[in-house]
């Protein structure tokens, strides 16, 4: 059984971007994605060593509207 790192704060832009294309998303550029992830109201990844195989992530207004974006899985 493999040993997962949960860690609450978001990937690394470069991350982000790759294990989106894995997942089957769409890709995003470099500034786009540091952009994104700085402003995110939560994040969760989910590392097997030093691989990112999950994320997740939380955004939107901090007072009323929330949305779970970004819930990607290494396939």
């Amino acid at each position: 059984m493999t040993d997962f790192n949960v860690l609450y704060n978001p990937p690394s832009p470069s991350d982000y971007i790759n294990l989106r294309i894995e997942a089957g998303m769409s890709g995003k550029s470099l500034e786009a994605a540091r952009i994104g992830l700085e402003n995110s109201l939560f994040a969760v990844t989910v590392y097997d060593d030093t691989t990112l195989v999950a994320m997740g992530r939380i955004i939107g207004d901090g007072g009323v509207f929330f949305q779970v974006v970004d819930i990607a899985v290494k396939p």
